[in-house]
């Protein structure tokens, strides 16, 4: 099991999913999206560029081990 984690492209596609769950949650306790709107508009649209290109690199991970 740890040979799996070890391959480069699951550890990107970890960092993803690490980098999503980290904007996700500095949108949700920060104000600051709320006093600059245009910071709000940006991590808006980065979490779904973020969630597709970490699932294209997962996939492309499970299916050249």
């Amino acid at each position: 099991m740890l040979e799996f984690f070890e391959s480069k492209s699951i550890k990107a596609a970890t960092l993803i999913l690490v980098l999503t769950i980290g904007v996700i949650i500095f949108n949700h306790f920060s104000s600051l999206p709320h006093h600059n709107p245009h910071l709000g508009l940006v991590t808006f649209s980065l979490v779904p560029v973020l969630f597709v290109v970490g699932a294209i690199v997962f996939v492309r991970a499970i299916l050249k081990s």
